[in-house]
């Protein structure tokens, strides 16, 4: 008994897990909420960077607190920017798809061999 459609060659091709639309979009979301982490997390470190600069020193007695702003808001900027970057590549990224594998080095057929 001879099967008329072909098997696929190999085991196919992962299964996205998001809809390209979908990642698209959760993507611009993630990258919106590092905009807005990074900015606020930015303009609150400059605020008490200027509000160090300004006060005649470190406010803690004998212990200097000067500086304190970037051991507090030095990660959050740098989590919001790296969400930032992430949501931007995720919703850069080409959609994966088809189980087709990749086309050959010249981009078509692979040559006919030669005549004998």
């Amino acid at each position: 008994m001879s099967d008329a459609s072909p098997l696929p060659e190999g085991p196919p091709g992962p299964v996205p897990v998001l809809a390209p639309t979908w990642k698209r979009g959760c993507g611009l979301t993630i990258m919106i909420l590092g905009i807005i982490l990074t900015a606020f997390s930015g303009l609150c470190t400059a605020g008490m960077t200027v509000g160090d600069l300004t006060s005649g020193g470190g406010g803690g007695g004998d212990l200097n607190l000067s500086g304190v702003q970037y051991v507090v808001g030095g990660p959050f900027i740098l989590i919001g920017a790296l969400m930032w970057w992430g949501g931007w590549a995720l919703s850069k990224a080409k959609p994966s798809g088809g189980s087709a594998p990749p086309p050959g080095p010249a981009g078509g057929q692979p040559p006919a061999p030669p005549a004998t």
